[in-house]
């Protein structure tokens, strides 16, 4: 009998644990960019943040001229370094910067971890250029560094949509300084879409 008590209390205490810990996950789920209904998801963002403005306006072209990410965001350093967004659509998306100091390594080149960040907000930019209701969460990315860019080159920055399916969308991302069209890199970057905005594209 003393058993059965215990079971029957470590279900109910279980059950109860659950139930107070709902909210928190659903809390989590948000913050992480999950794709809920339009108004819940913008809870989850930066109000200022890019992916927010073009989810509220529902429309990729709120976003050209210059790049404005949220404050205090990391990827503001593309924002502080005056990225321009100079084209959006389908047909994916053009951006152009010119290499600051604070994006230089210590042989005063663009460094690498600048063109990772540039491969994820421009991948981005090129699906919200295809849909601004779905900008995905990174599930994987990668970069190959062809060439140096110095500290003062002007940077042309081109992202487009390889693939866009019901929970994957596969970006490519190239790199070239503007005078010579020299390639400096090129990335891949793959978003997740969540399976419930698979399954209702109201979501």
């Amino acid at each position: 009998m003393s058993h059965v008590r215990r079971r029957v209390s470590c279900s109910i205490c279980a059950r109860t644990a659950s139930s107070a810990l709902a909210p928190k996950r659903q809390s989590l789920l948000t913050s992480r960019g999950v794709h809920l209904r339009s108004a819940s998801f913008s809870r989850g963002l930066h109000a200022n943040s890019f992916i927010a403005r073009a989810l509220e306006a529902n429309d990729p072209r709120v976003l050209l001229g210059p790049f404005r990410a949220a404050a205090g965001g990391y990827d503001a350093c593309l924002s502080h370094a005056g990225m321009e967004v100079t084209a959006i659509g389908p047909e994916g998306v053009a951006c152009s910067l010119v290499v600051s100091r604070a994006l230089t390594n210590n042989y005063s080149t663009l460094h690498g971890g600048a063109i990772a960040t540039i491969v994820d907000v421009v991948g981005t930019l090129a699906i919200l250029g295809r849909d601004p209701l779905r900008p995905g969460i990174s599930v994987e990315m990668n970069q190959s560094f062809c060439s140096a860019a110095a500290e003062g080159d002007r940077l042309e920055i081109h992202g487009s949509v390889l693939r866009l399916g019901k929970t994957l969308a596969f970006t490519e991302v190239t790199i070239r300084t503007g005078a010579a069209a020299k390639l400096v890199a090129t990335g891949r970057h793959t978003k997740m879409f969540t399976a419930a905005r698979a399954r209702d594209p109201r979501l």
